[in-house]
């Protein structure tokens, strides 16, 4: 139990897992306060305990006098590999998710430069950033490079460079990015 005070983004979703399925199913002009708490006393540490509150708690309600509606079953559905899998283990979902994303987001990247080297550009951030948005459909910032640095440092490189801005027609600092997609494997 914690008891620093509100409780962490983690919890947070934890509870909206078991609160949103379930929410519906009470009667309409059903005002009275229930509240139902699901406390971990064991784990594996393979499998993520949310799933099995949800289903704890469908089935707790439905022991229960409170008028609700019917049992509900969740499941947790993880894409590895390309293939489906029901209630995948936490070593399976989070190292997957997270080099799948940086492998795409890399791609992209990738792709990024490989279209400022066929236009003789630098690859720079200024020059990156807008072709990085356009092939991803999402907003390519300093903290996202920092982040990409810090999850695969011996995949990007970044270095500080003085360039010409045309606009101002001055020297202004910006970063050149180079990376090596095979060290993400």
């Amino acid at each position: 139990m914690r008891w620093e005070g509100a409780p962490k983004e983690r919890e947070l979703l934890r509870g909206r897992i078991i609160d949103r399925p379930i929410r519906p199913l009470f009667p309409a002009g059903f005002y009275h306060e229930v509240q139902v708490m699901a406390s971990v006393l064991s784990s594996d540490g393979k499998q993520d305990p949310d799933v099995m509150a949800a289903n704890a708690t469908s089935a707790t309600l439905m022991l229960s006098d409170v008028p609700w509606g019917c049992p509900i079953g969740v499941i947790r559905i993880g894409k590895i590999c390309g293939q489906f899998v029901v209630n995948p283990t936490v070593d399976e979902v989070i190292p997957d998710i997270r080099y799948r994303q940086l492998c795409e987001f890399f791609d992209s990247l990738d792709s990024a430069i490989q279209l400022l080297k066929l236009k003789r550009l630098m690859s720079t951030f200024t020059n990156i950033s807008p072709k990085i948005e356009c092939l991803t459909d999402r907003r390519f910032s300093y903290s996202d490079l920092a982040q990409l640095k810090f999850l695969l440092p011996e995949a990007i490189e970044i270095k500080k460079v003085i360039m010409f801005d045309e606009k101002t027609s001055c020297m202004k600092p910006d970063l050149h990015v180079s990376i090596d997609v095979d060290a993400i494997e």
